[in-house]
């Protein structure tokens, strides 16, 4: 309210003013806090904006020691950081400015995964050695996938019977504490070799004093010696 008074110090009519203030800019880059990811993992941010005129002019930056600018000006923004990486959004909302809020994504690193084997080649019935060469600090969950249906969780090395002859191409997936997964898949098969059939025939059956000389005939599977 204002009054003012003339030089004999009579009042004037009092006169009001209503002044509105908008409530304080708050914002959030990110309703969970701070993220952690995976190599090779995006994620969307999502802005939340409290207060204000309700226009809003948004930057996005990345945190770094050389100034490389706002890199979006969209509420929701979608990032796949290669490396952990310090997100910073700014709000003003032309009467208010330096609202602002960061949100640090952490990258986690995939296990590598690799793994050996003593033998490619083995009998039906042998026993293969795998001897899992992942960095032991990555191996907190472990699945082998053998090729023949079978999955062996089992973390380390695996000593495992192939029953039945063919090609497989076994497989490891490590996961880490984190949840980050790799997986490793062999190149090259095991070859499970089925044993020999020894098996033969003879012409004439029966021989006679007349047909007197016999032929012998091999009819042996997976065979390639012989006594």
């Amino acid at each position: 309210a204002v009054v003012v008074y003339d030089v004999y110090g009579c009042p004037s009519d009092t006169d009001y003013v209503s002044a509105y203030y908008n409530d304080p800019l708050l914002i959030s880059a990110s309703d969970i806090g701070d993220i952690e990811n995976c190599e090779g993992d995006c994620e969307v941010l999502s802005l939340e904006i409290v207060g204000g005129s309700g226009e809003y002019d948004i930057l996005w930056y990345e945190y770094s020691i050389d100034d490389s600018g706002p890199f979006s000006t969209e509420m929701d923004v979608e990032i796949c950081p290669e490396s952990t990486t310090i997100y910073v959004a700014t709000v003003d909302d032309g009467c208010v400015s330096g609202g602002a809020d960061t949100v640090q994504v952490t990258v986690n690193p995939n296990p590598m995964v690799e793994f050996s084997l003593d033998d490619y080649v083995v009998c039906e019935g042998a026993m293969v050695v795998f001897t899992n060469l992942t960095d032991s600090n990555f191996q907190y969950l472990c699945s082998w996938e053998i090729g023949d249906g079978n999955t062996v969780p089992v973390c380390g090395d695996l000593i495992y019977q192939f029953n039945i002859p063919g090609y497989y191409f076994p497989s490891l997936t490590v996961t880490s504490e984190q949840g980050c997964e790799g997986e490793f898949q062999m190149e090259t098969p095991i070859l499970v070799a089925a044993y020999p059939e020894a098996d033969f025939y003879w012409s004439p059956n029966p021989p006679d004093v007349i047909q007197n000389e016999v032929q012998f005939l091999n009819e042996s599977d997976n065979a390639n010696g012989f006594e």
